[in-house]
């Protein structure tokens, strides 16, 4: 359940506990309450349950997950050395924008992860010498 869907199950028990005082007033005439397709005792259930559910406390808030973030840092520093531009860590480099790119996310913060590849060689060319 989200906070969203808490809010609304509070407001629905807070409603039903409006509607059962207004059924329980002795001033309503009797054949009120019969009018209601479930029982006074059915309602005041049904509240005490959306209460319960209102009062559960959320979870924590999960964080994304780091892995396709360093992955795609890694990809994208792998891309620069393969043409040989710099890996530079500022927020609107090269590195940063590429990473974002292929992210799919130009404002993702990338920053962390760009500097765990930012002096890891990953491309090597490899020549041979006979040739």
């Amino acid at each position: 359940m989200n906070k969203t869907e808490k809010k609304a199950v509070a407001k629905t028990a807070n409603a039903l506990h409006r509607w059962n005082a207004t059924l329980s007033d002795p001033k309503l005439p009797s054949f009120a309450g019969e009018l209601l397709p479930v029982s006074l005792s059915e309602l005041r259930k049904l509240q005490k349950k959306l209460e319960q559910f209102g009062d559960e406390s959320l979870p924590k808030p999960r964080r994304p997950r780091t892995d396709l973030r360093r992955h795609v840092a890694k990809l994208a520093a792998y891309l620069l050395q393969m043409h040989h531009l710099p890996l530079k860590t500022t927020r609107r480099g090269k590195y940063h924008q590429l990473a974002a790119a292929i992210y799919g996310d130009k404002n993702a913060d990338l920053f962390n992860h760009l500097r765990f590849y930012r002096d890891v060689q990953l491309y090597q060319e490899f020549y041979d010498e006979d040739e």
